[in-house]
């Protein structure tokens, strides 16, 4: 009986080292399909082995633990990646999790050793935890900025938009085809004003990030859209982010960039204001002020020269933002204008 229980204790200790061994190696985004499915055999075969057979194998575990542990820097204990483990896997089976890159950076100090493409990314980044659902090779490392996936989409809505206007209209002027072309205006023209905005809440988050400690409650709801005291959104406009987080990172008295000498962000401003509250609370009443006055065309239409327009005012804008603040736009390699008489080139979406 006591050599039994010795063994028993031995196999839940094997199984505890290789669930912590797992979950580090999922963290660390280094599972493939295969090494996954060699962890599950190795798991169930514990149960068959005997005490001598156990021991080397307790070693072994600790060794890769460690060496884990070292080569990513981690910062927290096992238990906490084992309970992070057990929340991945019980998301649906076509779900690939995702963690915030700060939230990374808290956890492994060095996770930009083993992934160089961490270090470039900004503190908002979302990255996919591959825990061996889908990844096929070692090396796959895949992640999210989230305003370049809106850019990416403005970018996909222009190409398709321009495709309808300049082709397809021209062939064929049914009904399905210019309720296509008017849906595709309306929706380039309000996804490129939520690119800016998603560009200017990233700026946001990652001054916030990089200052952590050092902000007060006021100032970190100013930069999150969020009352902390009152636990509710507190959102901003568009208008307030702009002349207010480039000022704030800067740590200047006056913004940077306003209407006065920025023409692009006085258009996107004043076109943002005018166009998505109408189109994202469409009222015939509405309409029909609209209609009488001068600040846009007939009933719920959006010429393609003003989405153009408004596509090309937004990237500018963020253009001139990036620079004003960092100098340059290297940090936005995704970042592409188009021809001024054509659609956005391929590398947009590699």
């Amino acid at each position: 009986m006591a050599v039994e229980f010795a063994v028993q204790k031995l196999r839940k200790k094997v199984h505890r080292l290789h669930r912590e061994y797992t979950a580090l190696c999922v963290i660390g985004n280094m599972l493939t399909v295969t090494d996954r499915d060699r962890f599950e055999r190795e798991k169930q075969r514990f149960n068959d082995l005997n005490k001598h057979e156990l021991h080397p194998i307790i070693q072994k575990l600790e060794k890769e633990i460690a060496d884990v542990r070292r080569d990513f820097g981690v910062r927290v204990p096992n238990s906490v990646l084992v309970k992070l483990l057990d929340k991945i896997e019980a998301m649906p089976a076509d779900v690939l999790p995702q963690m915030n890159k700060m939230w990374l950076s808290e956890m492994c100090s060095r996770y930009g050793k083993n992934w160089p493409i961490f270090d470039t990314l900004p503190a908002h980044a979302m990255i996919f935890i591959d825990p061996g659902t889908f990844r096929t090779k070692p090396g796959e490392f895949s992640w999210i900025w989230l305003e370049a996936l809106v850019f990416e989409e403005m970018c996909a809505l222009y190409n398709q938009a321009f495709e309808f206007v300049h082709v397809l209209t021209k062939k064929q002027n049914d009904k399905p085809t210019t309720t296509t072309s008017g849906a595709l205006s309306r929706a380039t023209l309000l996804t490129a004003f939520r690119f800016v905005e998603a560009y200017l809440n990233g700026l946001a988050y990652d001054y916030l990030a990089s200052h952590e400690g050092k902000i007060d409650d006021d100032m970190e709801s100013l930069l999150l859209d969020w009352d902390a005291k009152r636990n509710r959104p507190q959102f901003l406009s568009l208008r307030a982010k702009a002349l207010q987080y480039p000022k704030i990172i800067l740590g200047l008295q006056h913004p940077p960039l306003d209407e006065h000498n920025c023409p692009e962000l006085k258009y996107v401003v004043e076109r943002t204001k005018i166009m998505r509250d109408r189109f994202t609370h469409t009222s015939p009443g509405r309409e029909l002020k609209v209609a009488l006055s001068s600040d846009g065309p007939s009933f719920y239409e959006v010429p393609f020269t003003e989405m153009a327009h408004a596509v090309d005012s937004c990237i500018e804008l963020v253009k001139k933002i990036e620079k004003t603040i960092y100098g340059n736009t290297l940090r936005l390699p995704w970042l592409h204008e188009r021809p001024a008489d054509g659609v956005f080139p391929a590398k947009v979406f590699e």
